[in-house]
């Protein structure tokens, strides 16, 4: 058995023995879920399952939002 504390309460986490780095692991307590980053020494960090995003997917700009590059709106008023 392992244990560590929780990122979030700080209360006394006990894990299994045989952890895997991705693992995800829920407090008890408050219910906050954990990923498992490292497991020597045994890290813990807040899981993130947010949008992922292809290299192919990312564009430096929305084009919709760009301002308008016509001569009219490079002019002085």
């Amino acid at each position: 058995m392992v244990i560590t504390f929780c990122l979030n309460c700080n209360n006394s986490l006990q894990l299994e023995s045989n952890l895997t780095i991705s693992q995800r692991v829920t407090c008890p307590h408050c219910q906050i879920e954990f990923e498992i980053i490292n497991l020597d020494p045994l890290e813990l960090d807040w899981v993130y399952d947010g949008p992922s995003f292809k290299s192919d997917d990312l564009t430096l700009y929305d084009e919709d939002w760009w301002p308008n590059s016509t001569s009219e709106s490079l002019s002085p008023s």
